[in-house]
């Protein structure tokens, strides 16, 4: 037993001493690149010191859309973050130079549902819907979407239930810790047929982000918005 609680006191020191592996407090948004290998994440952790007031760190944070990897851009203490601020533009060109890849955000990029007039160039992806675990049946229940994921949510549990539909039909449900509408941004790889969407782990847990893969149901990823480790040893 002692030696859990050291462990873990061990990793939790680590990842306070070193910022950029901290977890995101909340998010500002999941933006596609041009390059379709990637997404630009933007969020902030909330510090609360003692003394004083609480402010923000913004964090720029790229995922790959293929292995599901994650590398730390730059971060600012800010009030608010602006997609095409200095502070953005200088993250990108470093990542740029450090990856060797072409980068440039689609910083007008918004998510539109089957059933919505898509924006030029951004095809509309699955229908998404919101209910209550703890509805009961003295409402009429709305129909599934014919593509789409319901999330069935218990937010005093911090839990929630994700069913996904194709075709009308149920082909796949996956329970969840987390709080599924805190800070949800979504992003569809019309390509490989995969949802992607954010939200919180939970209160002081931080934000995550999950894939599905819309023909099958199989929830590809599931894992906290975070660096990996060897990508921050050099730094």
């Amino acid at each position: 037993m002692t030696l859990i609680v050291f462990v873990i006191i061990y990793f939790y020191s680590r990842r306070m001493k070193n910022p950029l592996m901290r977890k995101l407090t909340w998010l500002v948004g999941l933006i596609p690149d041009e390059n379709s290998e990637y997404l630009h994440i933007f969020g902030a952790e909330r510090v609360a010191p003692e003394e004083g007031d609480s402010f923000d760190i913004f964090h720029h944070r790229l995922f790959h859309l293929k292995n599901f990897t994650i590398v730390q851009g730059d971060t600012q203490k800010g009030t608010d973050l602006e997609l095409d601020s200095p502070f953005v533009e200088r993250s990108v060109k470093r990542l740029r130079s450090e990856l060797g890849v072409i980068l440039s955000p689609l910083t007008d990029y918004k998510y539109a549902e089957q059933d919505e007039e898509p924006e030029p160039n951004y095809p509309s992806g699955p229908v998404i819907q919101e209910r209550d675990t703890n509805e009961s049946d003295t409402v009429k229940s709305e129909l599934p979407p014919r593509l789409g994921v319901v999330f069935f949510m218990d937010k005093e549990k911090e839990y929630f239930r994700l069913e996904v539909y194709r075709d009308g039909s149920k082909i796949s449900e996956h329970g969840m810790k987390g709080i599924a509408d805190y800070f949800r941004f979504n992003y569809f790889d019309t390509n490989r047929e995969i949802l992607f969407f954010t939200y919180s782990k939970g209160s002081y847990s931080g934000m995550a982000i999950a894939a599905v893969d819309m023909k099958s149901g199989v929830l590809l990823c599931d894992k906290f918005i975070l660096p990996e480790e060897k990508e921050l040893s050099g730094r």
